[in-house]
């Protein structure tokens, strides 16, 4: 083996180093990144689901009847509704308005707050 083979093969040993090095710190950083979006996505998650859990928590006992409007707004979420209530029980519920980006439509849970009454 020459002098000159000998250093082709140390120079292709090292650029095949450098680049699995550099591979690594490249898939590091993808994996952060990602864990980054998770966690962030996560987040939106969980203060969307807390809005949401409040809002379903409010009670019509003790109003007096007739109609109101009300206005909802999350992260994600915005929706404005006119409720009738009569005898402490909600009669109708009216959308008004609903943006809910990528979620569902807001009609497929009104008969079910009019069955629970809030």
């Amino acid at each position: 083996m020459t002098i000159y083979s000998l250093c082709n093969i140390l120079l292709i040993r090292k650029v095949m180093y450098y680049i699995v090095i550099t591979m690594k710190k490249r898939i590091k950083m993808i994996g952060m990144i990602v864990l980054l979006l998770f966690i962030v996505f996560a987040g939106i998650f969980l203060k969307e689901k807390n809005e949401i859990d409040r809002l379903k928590n409010v009670q019509v006992m003790h109003v007096k009847d007739g109609c109101y409007i009300g206005e909802a707004k999350t992260l994600l979420i915005k929706a404005k509704v006119e409720v009738t209530i009569l005898n402490e029980k909600i009669t109708s519920i009216q959308l008004l308005e609903h943006d809910h980006g990528l979620g569902q439509n807001a009609e497929t849970i009104i008969e079910e707050m009019m069955k629970e009454n809030t």
